[in-house]
């Protein structure tokens, strides 16, 4: 389920990257424009989360502007096989890298050129 709201706020983060705009200069803008941190917009929405609401809620971080540009899952990918269990006896979890997860093209809309040379054009296009 896609909850458009913020799906809009990500997908501006993507814009205003394929503007050549850095972290800190779309942190600027999230900042100015008082767009809610995902922290805030969560607990607005009453979905539990482990972090404290900011006593700021638009006070956006580099770093969470960047974990957004990062997630595979908003390029249109459905990441497999994040985590696995070493052993049959041990039920407990561990993370897989990156390198040995397997993708799948998610239906829906993909972003492609994110990361292209300066003259690459933003494309969306059907999956």
């Amino acid at each position: 389920m896609v909850d458009e709201e913020a799906a809009a706020v990500v997908k501006r983060i993507f814009d205003m990257c394929m503007e050549r705009r850095g972290p800190q200069q779309i942190t600027n803008q999230l900042k100015a424009d008082k767009v809610l941190t995902p922290t805030a917009y969560k607990k607005r929405q009453g979905q539990k989360t482990p972090y404290a609401e900011p006593e700021n809620p638009y006070e956006w971080r580099d770093s969470s502007v960047v974990n957004i540009l990062e997630r595979r899952e908003y390029t249109g990918c459905t990441v497999n096989f994040k985590t696995y269990t070493n052993s049959c006896v041990s039920s407990a979890r561990e993370a897989l890298p990156c390198s040995e997860r397997s993708d799948a093209k998610q239906p829906g809309l993909q972003l492609s050129g994110l990361f292209a040379p300066q003259d690459a054009q933003y494309r969306v296009y059907p999956v």
